[in-house]
């Protein structure tokens, strides 16, 4: 791993909020230690997004990969004693010197819990 690698996942792994790597596939490279102690070290976005917002989720991803716009959703996610949170996430593309994707970088931050609850409530 270079040394940027690391630096980059020291910091990561500090922050309290969600913190995700991705290739220009979409396909997660890495999910730092505030993920992993959240939602456990396999979680999967499938398996843990609501599934009332899961085609949102995923048609908005979708749309950001082919267009290369920064990507930015809120939808709840399921905790391990399975209940839900919303999350506020962002993600942007980094290129590469031939001008295509290389990978993406994002964030997903914690809602306080009357949007959990409102979302809940509009499902």
């Amino acid at each position: 791993m270079s040394s940027q690698k690391a630096a980059f996942r020291l910091v990561a792994d500090e922050l309290p909020l969600t913190v995700w790597t991705s290739g220009p596939d979409g396909i997660p490279t890495y999910h730092n230690r505030h993920w992993h102690e959240t939602f456990g070290q396999n979680a999967d976005y499938a398996e843990i997004c609501h599934p009332d917002d899961m085609d949102g989720v995923a048609k908005s991803w979708e749309a950001c990969l082919r267009s290369g716009l920064p990507y930015k959703y809120i939808a709840r996610f399921r905790l391990p004693d399975g209940t839900y949170r919303a999350l506020m996430t962002h993600a942007h593309p980094f290129y590469a010197d031939d001008g295509s994707i290389a990978y993406w970088v994002g964030s997903s931050t914690e809602l306080p819990d009357a949007k959990t609850h409102h979302l809940r409530l509009i499902a």
